[in-house]
C-alpha cells in the first residue's frame, strides 16, 4: 500500500511539474521598433478557441516600447506540431527595427521563426521580438 501510495505521489508530481506554454511579445526601446502580430480571432488570450475566420491584430508599436505583453496556453511545451497548429492560425508577423523591416508571411517561414526562438524550461517559451 504504501509503495503505490509512493507511486501515485510521484506520478502526480510529475504532471504537476509540466511549465506554462507562454507566448512572449517584446517590443524593445530602442526608437523605430515596432511588433505586428496578424492571426485569426481567438490564437490569442484563450486560444485555441472555436476556428472561426475573424482577424486579429496585435501592434507593439512605439507607444508602448520596452514592454512585454504574454500570453498563457496552458502547460506543457511548444512542440513542432504546436507551433505547425499556431502559425496556420498566424497570417503574419512584422518586426520593425533599426535594420528594416522583416515580414514573415507564409506558414512555413512563420514556423522556422517561432522554432528558432522557442526557448525556456522545455521549451515552453515563445518570443516574438523586433531585436
Amino acid at each position: 500500500m504504501i509503495i503505490r501510495l509512493c507511486i501515485l505521489l510521484f506520478v502526480v508530481s510529475l504532471v504537476s511539474c509540466d511549465p506554462a506554454r507562454i507566448l512572449l511579445v517584446r517590443c524593445p526601446s530602442k526608437p523605430g521598433s515596432s511588433v505586428e502580430l496578424y492571426a485569426r480571432k481567438g490564437i490569442l488570450g484563450s486560444w485555441p478557441q472555436q476556428d472561426s475566420l475573424e482577424k486579429v491584430t496585435l501592434q507593439l508599436p512605439f507607444s508602448a516600447a520596452g514592454k512585454d505583453t504574454s500570453f498563457l496556453y496552458g502547460v506543457g511545451t511548444w512542440t513542432d506540431e504546436r507551433i505547425a497548429n499556431f502559425a496556420a492560425h498566424t497570417d503574419s508577423i512584422v518586426l520593425t527595427n533599426s535594420k528594416g523591416r522583416q515580414v514573415y508571411n507564409s506558414r512555413e517561414a512563420i514556423i522556422q521563426y517561432l522554432r528558432k526562438n522557442r526557448t525556456g524550461a522545455a521549451k515552453s517559451l515563445l518570443t516574438i521580438e523586433a531585436e
